[in-house]
């Protein structure tokens, strides 16, 4: 990619120290130059990743299990633990949100 002098310079800023950023007007036309840009944003987010807190209560269904606690305190949450142990937990709501995410 070229430009003129002046038009670099007022595009340039400055970056920590290994970071790369390419700034670019018009069309895609260079492939390289974007593949680059691509794999540079890539390795930000992985040095910088995104952090949401999701509690297993939305992961997975576990009202029941919730209930119990609720109305017959933990012994009976671990009584009904132990009687499900077998059991594969059901999907809850923030599942399929998680899912997309880690795309």
């Amino acid at each position: 990619m070229t430009a003129p002098r002046d038009d670099a310079l007022k595009l340039q800023q400055p970056r920590r120290d290994g970071e790369l950023r390419i700034a670019a007007r018009g069309a895609k036309e260079d492939q390289v130059g974007w593949t680059i840009l691509m794999t540079d944003i890539r390795e930000t987010l992985r040095s910088q990743p995104l952090r949401i807190g999701i509690s297993t209560r939305d992961l997975f269904n576990l009202e029941e299990e919730h209930a119990v606690v609720e109305s017959q305190g933990g012994e009976a949450y671990s009584k009904l633990q132990l009687e499900q142990e077998g059991t594969l937990i059901g999907k809850g709501p923030g599942y399929e949100v998680v899912k997309r995410l880690l795309r």
